[in-house]
């Protein structure tokens, strides 16, 4: 039986096999499309071939070197350990205004929790053809000015946070990611009950 506040070690060996059993099914799916088109299918099956392929390898690669987000899970209590000055938690995760939202619209940066406040800082975007714009503050916020959306999901693996009339739809998994629904709703719903413990409430 599942416990309450599962350690990280559980919660990272669970994404693990989440990521495995998507992985297998991905390549099962490569293999599929390889032998059809040996067999004299129609051409466009290199589209999918290739793109299911590049991301079956890169998903490898991930699990093998232990670098996929279900290495960044949150320990039991970690948010409330992170004092005022000192230990601060950052991960990398994709920020967009609501879901479903355009890839124009999403911004990739680091979502962090350090001296009581929640911020979202987007990486240095494209400014000009010789150099880059700087960083953006997308969320920066205590406990008391947000409230925590629907919690995550495997419909909905996202962590949402409402700061008045602004959404913050906020994806830990990258969109590479095969395991990015499986995977994801670990991670943000771990993110989602520790904002609660800080202080966070529900919408």
């Amino acid at each position: 039986m599942t416990t309450a506040n599962p350690e990280p070690g559980e919660l990272r060996a669970r994404g693990r096999r989440r990521r495995e059993v998507e992985l297998a099914i991905g390549w099962v799916v490569v293999v599929a499309l390889a032998v059809g088109l040996g067999a004299g299918g129609p051409w466009f099956l290199v589209i999918p071939l290739g793109a299911i392929g590049a991301l079956a390898g890169a998903n490898t690669v991930a699990l093998a070197q232990r670098r996929g987000p279900e290495e960044t899970t949150l320990s039991p209590g970690r948010l409330l350990r992170a004092g005022p000055d000192h230990d601060p938690v950052a991960v990398d995760a994709t920020w967009a205004p609501e879901r479903r939202a355009r890839e124009r619209r999403r911004q990739v940066g680091r979502l962090t929790w350090a001296a009581g406040r929640l911020s979202f800082v987007a990486d240095a975007t494209p400014s000009g053809a010789d150099r880059r714009g700087p960083p953006m503050v997308l969320l920066d916020a205590e406990p008391h000015e947000l409230r925590l959306g629907p919690a995550p999901t495997l419909w909905r693996p996202e962590l949402v946070l409402l700061q008045g009339d602004t959404t913050h739809v906020l994806d830990l998994v990258p969109g590479w990611d095969i395991a990015e629904v499986g995977v994801g709703v670990l991670v943000a719903g771990e993110w989602y009950r520790q904002l609660r413990e800080v202080g966070v409430r529900p919408s």
